[in-house]
């Protein structure tokens, strides 16, 4: 009688648990940082991120769009994309990244 009460509440706890265990829909694999209010489509480098203005549940924010330094590469300002190197640097043929 024990073993058949300690099973059926191992099962029990097993059903709720599985039960609590579901994908959260509101959950997305984007880094948002919202720090600070942008305008939508806007672009900057946030240390060695790409990064974009966008819509979002109260206002704007800014979403990464590239992650460079994962690319071993750095985020170019004013053009916003990952390169080798800064445009204008020495390492770089002027605007040629």
């Amino acid at each position: 009688m024990r073993r058949a009460l300690a099973f059926l509440v191992a099962v029990s706890s097993f059903a709720l648990l599985a039960g609590a265990c579901r994908f959260d829909r509101s959950y997305r694999d984007v880094t948002i940082s919202t720090a600070g209010a942008c305008t939508v489509g806007e672009k900057r480098c946030n240390a060695e991120h790409v990064e974009e203005c966008a819509r979002m549940d109260g206002g704007t924010g800014w979403i990464v769009r590239d992650d460079c330094a994962a690319k071993s590469l750095i985020c170019a300002p004013g053009i916003y994309v990952c390169a080798s190197c800064r445009p204008a640097d020495k390492g770089c043929k002027g605007a040629d990244v």
